[in-house]
């Protein structure tokens, strides 16, 4: 019996149907023994699928592509492969397609198989090995780069540790407190600069050194007290170790003593140095100066012992309140609180017509507020009356936490009662003062015045003589000259009429000045005796007449006497109503009318009186200086018009009226146009002979 046929399966790669041709198929295959890729047809016939080898315009590498050629053929349809020879059957196996060569038939073929056994056993093997050998490199460059990690963390710490190791070192360069090192054996294995310094020497003169060769007798003396004999040169390291640390004060005098005079004082901190399985590797010293600190100390006790002496020996008295303000003791014995103090607060102190002054009002702000309470005065009830005190006090806090206020007194009683007394005085002394200032301002005053009304007065007084005086000689000379010549005797009368009114005039002026003389001096004796005042003013206003023709003007009288006589000195009135109308005709314009009026009239206290009136025309007087143009000497700034005039005038005028028991006053007209001159004067005088 014949053995069975056995077949090989080689799969047809990329199987594409050939479009217009029904069971009929195109793909690739790679033939056993062979590397190339082959094009075969796979085609059914008869219910069987052969493979064969068309010839391919495309080489076969476009045969599943295939759709017609450039002469709109089929490829596989124009090779007509009905006609080629069948190559190898076709299995198919759902839509899968392989080749089924048989073994037994292809004597070629068990080589081949073979080979290609051993091709592929050789490519598994090289697999394999290519699997290991990336597994090994791949294993070896974690390997390397886990030594890089530590390589570099190794690099890291020891860049670090230097770090470290160089920040300490500056640590110690730079520390102002001295620094020492002592190892496992008590010697001195390190200084820093600061240490150096101390001790006045460089590092290496004290490394290898034992370490009590810093310390003073005393200091020796301080670390030995209260414990074993201690070998030499071990007492600060043995001391160190033994106590778990050092905190003591030491003078560090051992290396020192030469050229030292000032004592120091040294806080000596020391530690013991272990390594990490806890065995002794040494000791660190620092030693911290605080000579400063204990001066400070020893000034501040006695400060504080000064304090308390002045304290004892001041007037004031001390104070101090807990966070609700209510006082307490300053201290135990305070003398002051008992008395004064207690079960009270500060507002209690204060009298009750003053709890609401402005004074206790500010303290209670002040303290409400927390800021501190300076130099308030205030008066308070004590057992010895009442006294005034300056009150200061500043809060105190700790911790943030307000505790109360702390403070002073000052008793001000003697100081305020002394000021009280100053201030009557100065008071006093002000009034004085201000009433001798003024007595000095006003003859000031007056004296400054009276210079200028002197001046004014010999400006004016030397015109009014030099005017009269030249006519006289002028005149008299022209009359001398002309007396010779008969034919001119008219003109001759005229210089001597001209001669005697300016001597005339020239005499008006001197006895002006010789009445204000002897009215100053009192030496006027007034000829009182009944007069009708007609009389007076007709023969005034007759000497005027030729004064006011000259100038346009017209006298209006008013006479409401009646007739009626008073008794006054009527040589001495008609000198007041003659310089009131030339002081009007002066004064006013050409074509005006100057008014006189006479009338009863009454003084203030009821006396009976008589009224004259003056008023012109002019422009007026000044309303601050209506009061001056009766002094000597005045002219109104008003008048100043190069009318002449000495000034004497009006000053005649009020003494003589004054010495009548009158008055006289100016004003301006209400319509301002001028100015109205007015004199009262009784009608009957308290004597009929009156010396002024």
């Amino acid at each position: 019996m014949a053995s069975p046929a056995t077949y090989v399966l080689v799969p047809i790669d990329s199987v594409r149907p050939v479009e217009g041709f029904d069971g009929r198929w195109c793909g690739h295959v790679t033939l056993p023994g062979e590397t190339s890729l082959q094009t075969v047809l796979i085609d059914r016939r008869e219910g069987e699928y052969v493979a064969l080898r068309p010839s391919c315009a495309f080489n076969g590498w476009r045969t599943v592509a295939c759709r017609q050629n450039a002469s709109d053929e089929r490829i596989c349809g124009a090779q007509y492969p009905e006609t080629l020879p069948p190559a190898l059957p076709v299995a198919r196996i759902g839509q899968d397609f392989f080749l089924a060569i048989d073994t037994a038939q292809d004597d070629a073929f068990s080589e081949r198989q073979r080979l290609a056994d051993e091709l592929t056993a050789l490519r598994e093997a090289n697999r394999a090995l290519e699997e290991q050998v990336s597994t090994v490199s791949r294993a070896m460059d974690e390997i390397i780069s886990e030594l890089s990690d530590r390589s570099r963390q190794l690099q890291a710490r020891g860049r670090e540790q230097e770090r470290l190791g160089l920040f300490v070192q500056r640590v110690m360069d730079t520390m102002d407190s001295p620094l020492i090192v002592l190892d496992r054996f008590g010697r001195i294995a390190q200084l820093n600069p600061a240490a150096c310094r101390l001790f006045r020497c460089a590092e290496d003169a004290l490394v290898g050194e034992a370490a009590d060769v810093l310390l003073s007798a005393a200091d020796k003396r301080e670390l030995q007290s209260g414990q074993s004999a201690v070998p030499d040169g071990l007492l600060l390291f043995r001391t160190t170790i033994s106590r778990r640390g050092l905190a003591v004060e030491l003078s560090l005098g051992g290396r020192r003593a030469e050229g030292v005079a000032a004592a120091k004082v040294f806080l000596v901190r020391g530690t013991p140095l272990y390594d990490g399985a806890g065995k002794l590797e040494g000791v660190v010293i620092v030693a911290t100066d605080v000579t400063r600190l204990r001066e400070r100390e020893r000034a501040l006790e006695e400060s504080e012992q000064r304090f308390r002496d002045y304290s004892s020996m001041s007037t004031s008295l001390t104070w101090q309140t807990d966070a609700t303000l209510a006082f307490v003791p300053v201290e135990k014995n305070d003398p002051y609180f008992e008395p004064l103090f207690k079960g009270r607060t500060p507002i209690d102190l204060a009298l009750p017509e003053e709890r609401e002054s402005s004074v206790w009002q500010t303290c209670v702000a002040l303290m409400a507020r927390r800021e501190p309470v300076r130099d308030l005065e205030v008066r308070i009830a004590t057992a010895e009356g009442i006294k005034w005190y300056a009150i200061n006090g500043i809060p105190m806090v700790a911790d943030g936490v307000f505790c109360g206020y702390r403070g002073v007194a000052k008793d001000l009683t003697k100081r305020r009662h002394m000021e009280d007394e100053l201030r009557r005085h100065r008071d006093h002394l002000s009034e004085l003062v201000h009433e001798q200032t003024a007595d000095l301002i006003a003859a000031k005053e007056a004296a400054e015045h009276a210079n200028r009304m002197k001046s004014e007065f010999l400006s004016n007084i030397s015109h009014e003589l030099r005017t009269p005086l030249h006519s006289i000689m002028s005149f008299s000379k022209l009359g001398a000259s002309k007396a010779r010549d008969p034919d001119k005797a008219d003109k001759v009368v005229g210089y001597f009429e001209r001669i005697h009114v300016s001597g005339t005039r020239l005499t008006r002026l001197v006895d002006d000045l010789l009445n204000l003389a002897k009215f100053e001096a009192g030496k006027v004796v007034l000829d009182v005796r009944p007069t009708v005042l007609e009389g007076v003013i007709g023969e005034v206003a007759a000497t005027l007449e030729a004064l006011l023709v000259s100038r346009r003007q017209q006298l209006a009288v008013s006479n409401g006497l009646h007739g009626q006589p008073v008794r006054i000195d009527p040589d001495r009135f008609a000198q007041v109503v003659l310089n009131l109308l030339g002081n009007a005709s002066k004064f006013s314009p050409a074509g005006s009318t100057i008014r006189l009026a006479l009338d009863t009239a009454r003084f203030a206290n009821g006396r009976a009186a008589f009224r004259l009136e003056v008023a012109d025309e002019g422009p007026g007087i000044p309303a601050d200086e209506l009061e001056h143009v009766f002094d000597k000497f005045a002219q109104s700034s008003r008048t100043k018009t190069g009318a002449g005039g000495t000034g004497l005038g009006l000053a005649i005028c009020r003494q003589i009226v004054l010495a009548h028991q009158g008055s006289i006053r100016a004003a301006n007209r209400e319509d301002g146009h001028g100015t109205v001159f007015e004199v009262l004067m009784p009608l009957q005088m308290v004597a009929d002979a009156q010396t002024a």
